[in-house]
């Protein structure tokens, strides 16, 4: 049978953390005390496939913006998958999979958190320990070419922007030790940098997102919605889910 107290409170937590009213270690604490592990996904699964049943038990002005975060983090963790032929995962070990091994997106794309709507994913690896990710490698996702390489950007430390001709434009933020330049030729799994934490601003991760290749974005490889009147639309119109375009699937 759901408990209910359990599932509203993590639902509480997951809805404080993204609105950034949280830490992430406060939210582990929480999700602890109530039972759900670090990795235990089975019982967390179990009671978020219940969640719609319990609409009524929710404030419904919170209940569009807590079914899509439901939405997303089911489609990622229950039909992750393989990636598509000709690309390749960012991050990990083995990049044929999304995301690899025990790499998680803790933000998430077209969600509200404290610098306003999310582009991409922030990649993360906290296992075996904290900030496990720490100066890991970091991949092209596919070949293309390299359209910008910006350094010393407040907010981002570096950022690498590659152009996949005719497709979409990736990008890689928050790098370290970069390996490329602007206008070089890459191909899917060339080495990029490593993962940095901008110089101290945040815990060790790769911001990812992958961009519409529009005349717009080419002339823009900083932009960042933030919390603009627009953002929300900009964010569904110029940026994929990168979980669903890895994955080949149509948006």
């Amino acid at each position: 049978m759901l408990d209910k107290p359990l599932l509203s409170e993590h639902l509480h937590c997951t809805l404080m953390n993204k609105l950034g009213l949280i830490s992430a270690v406060s939210l582990a604490k929480a999700a602890k005390r109530r039972g759900f592990e670090d990795g235990e996904m089975s019982k967390t699964l179990t009671q978020l496939k219940a969640f719609r049943s319990l609409k009524s038990d929710l404030d419904i002005s919170l209940f569009d913006y807590l079914d899509r975060i439901i939405a997303d983090c089911l489609d990622g963790a229950l039909s992750s998958g393989n990636v598509r032929p000709g690309y390749c995962a960012p991050v990990g070990d083995d990049r044929s999979r999304i995301w690899p091994g025990d790499w998680v997106d803790a933000t998430g794309y077209a969600r509200y958190y404290s610098y306003g709507w999310h582009t991409g994913a922030d990649l993360n690896l906290n296992k075996p320990g904290w900030d496990s990710d720490k100066h890991r490698p970091v991949y092209a996702i596919a070949a293309g070419e390299v359209c910008a390489v910006r350094t010393g950007v407040p907010g981002w430390a570096t950022v690498i922007c590659i152009r996949h001709h005719g497709e979409c434009l990736s990008r890689y933020a928050h790098c370290e030790n970069i390996a490329v330049r602007q206008g070089q030729m890459v191909g899917m799994g060339d080495y990029l940098g490593n993962i940095g934490n901008a110089g101290g601003r945040y815990p060790y991760h790769l911001h990812f997102d992958i961009a519409r290749e529009t005349a717009r974005m080419l002339s823009h490889p900083l932009d960042w919605p933030g919390n603009a009147p627009d953002a929300l639309e900009r964010v569904r119109r110029d940026y994929f889910n990168p979980l669903k375009h890895l994955r080949g699937e149509v948006q």
